[in-house]
């Protein structure tokens, strides 16, 4: 509670002074698009743990309270009575008098419950008109899909896709094909060679390698770039 606090009052500082805010807001929906987010920092050189990133360099939003990261993780997801991803557009707005004072604003959430795209829609109606770096990145259907652009050979996306669907998920295909594709049957990373990669183990073993796969059109191919302008 006392560090919900203390970022209520430095945000209001920063409102009433003018001041700039040197750190990303990341609207996210769950731990593995934070993960990725630390990992990628520590890429470029960040230093220290997940949780003093979550402090030094990011303010981390979903819903409409002030979200503590602990252990890089923190209470993000869809909610009993909001399945929808509507959590980020609670953060959006907690946020809003101040968003333009922050280095970037980067939001990522699952499409696959954004019933007729209303929260994507409103993202793509605000973030224009805001003077700082944004990225909306609505993974379709789930964030899984979309770190299927580290794959190097071009040819993953293609080959899940063709897989027939699983039945009351749109998301597990992916999830469950990770250890599969080409691409990802091997880790790069020397740490831990030859082991199988799953979606988790490809976040927090990333290297060098994995980034200069990607396509400048891919949407994590700018992620990495608002991260190093912050870095």
């Amino acid at each position: 509670m006392s560090e919900a606090i203390n970022i209520l009052k430095s945000l209001q500082t920063s409102v009433e002074s003018d001041s700039k805010i040197n750190k990303i807001l990341c609207i996210l929906e769950g731990k593995l698009e934070l993960n990725l987010i630390f990992n990628l920092y520590k890429l470029l050189g960040y230093q220290e743990c997940c949780d003093e990133l979550s402090k030094e360099k990011i303010n981390v939003g979903w819903g409409k309270d002030i979200i503590i990261v602990s252990n890089c993780n923190f209470k993000g997801g869809n909610r009993p009575k909001l399945k929808t991803p509507k959590g980020a557009i609670e953060a959006f707005n907690l946020y809003k008098s101040k968003i333009n004072k922050y280095q970037a604003v980067v939001v990522v959430f699952d499409g696959d419950l954004d019933d007729n795209s209303e929260v994507e829609n409103f993202f793509k109606s605000e973030l224009p008109s805001l003077s700082i770096d944004k990225l909306l990145i609505v993974s379709q259907p789930c964030f899984e899909k979309t770190l299927i652009d580290f794959c190097k050979c071009g040819n993953c996306l293609s080959t899940v896709i063709a897989l027939p669907d699983i039945k009351n998920s749109k998301c597990r295909k992916y999830k469950n094909s990770f250890p599969t594709l080409n691409c990802f049957k091997k880790f790069t990373n020397t740490k831990v060679q030859n082991m199988k990669v799953d979606s988790d183990l490809l976040v927090e073993n990333l290297d060098s390698s994995n980034i200069s796969s990607l396509s400048s059109v891919s949407l994590l191919f700018e992620l990495n770039r608002i991260i190093s302008k912050n870095i």
